[in-house]
């Protein structure tokens, strides 16, 4: 699917070298992540584009972010379990942006048949566990001032959904069959410590801090772009949903008014959160 996509992204050194630029419009940005500027230019190979035509952008993005993440924990003597095939957080609640949604349905609906009849069978299981179960009454918000995504009420969510050991839709035989189109949830999520921590919860984990989360960044240019509220959707019922809401997956808009929303929020974020970590915020 990313071969196909209006919308790549590369190094700005290679750009000029790169076959997929020859007749398409292109855009550079840089961002400064862990003390390293990432020089990059964004390959714009159609008029009009989707939402979930961002989501290869962000993922490559992501990928040089997390790498860059992993060498300077693994700089400073880090032990990182997290590895493919590695399961133990498959049964905790993972919110997705409507991009992600919109692009997974995408992947799903182009696989070959029988993956796709089981990817398919599994997500509807799924939204039937979730909805069939009722969270206990003291997890309800009932503070109408209080946003129900808030950190706090989403990890005791999560834990509660963790109780019921309903894995995620898209895990089969303890491996994940969408691992290369896998959420950002899932490809930002490491934790370093001792590898037996998350599974016999022996020793001590700690989850790393990624710079940006773009999960949170598609769900504001969803947000932007759209003109609506900020919305994620819990993983189970994702699939099902975007049936639902096929009307917004089918909108377009100029690729590089999307590409343009996209860089000014990873900026803000990167530049928010060194702010927070330096203390001025």
């Amino acid at each position: 699917m990313i071969a196909n996509s209006p919308i790549m992204l590369v190094d700005k050194s290679t750009a000029k070298d790169d076959k997929r630029s020859c007749g398409s419009g292109s855009l550079d940005f840089d961002i400064d992540i862990l003390g390293q500027k990432l020089n990059l230019t964004v390959i714009v190979t159609h008029k009009q584009a989707r939402l979930s035509d961002i989501v290869p952008l962000a993922q490559s993005l992501s990928n040089k972010i997390t790498n860059l993440v992993i060498e300077s924990m693994c700089s400073d003597g880090s032990c990182i379990p997290c590895t493919k095939g590695c399961s133990d957080c498959c049964h905790y609640l993972l919110p997705v942006s409507v991009p992600e949604i919109f692009y997974l349905r995408e992947e799903i609906l182009t696989g070959h048949l029988p993956q796709q009849k089981l990817l398919l069978r599994s997500c509807l299981l799924a939204a039937k566990n979730f909805l069939k179960h009722k969270p206990p009454g003291w997890l309800v918000n009932t503070d109408s001032t209080a946003s129900p995504d808030t950190p706090v009420s989403l990890d005791l969510l999560s834990n509660w959904y963790s109780s019921l050991n309903v894995p995620c839709p898209f895990l089969c035989k303890s491996e994940c069959i969408i691992y290369n189109q896998r959420p950002f949830g899932c490809r930002e999520h490491f934790v370093k410590g001792s590898p037996r921590a998350c599974k016999s919860r022996c020793g001590t984990a700690e989850v790393a801090q990624v710079p940006i989360q773009m999960s949170e960044v598609l769900a504001k240019l969803a947000a932007s772009i759209e003109g609506t509220d900020i919305e994620t959707v819990m993983m189970p019922v994702a699939m099902v949903w975007s049936e639902m809401n096929l009307f917004r997956h089918k909108r377009t808009w100029p690729t590089t008014t999307l590409i343009k929303c996209f860089i000014e929020i990873v900026r803000s974020m990167v530049l928010k959160n060194a702010e927070t970590v330096m203390g001025y915020a």
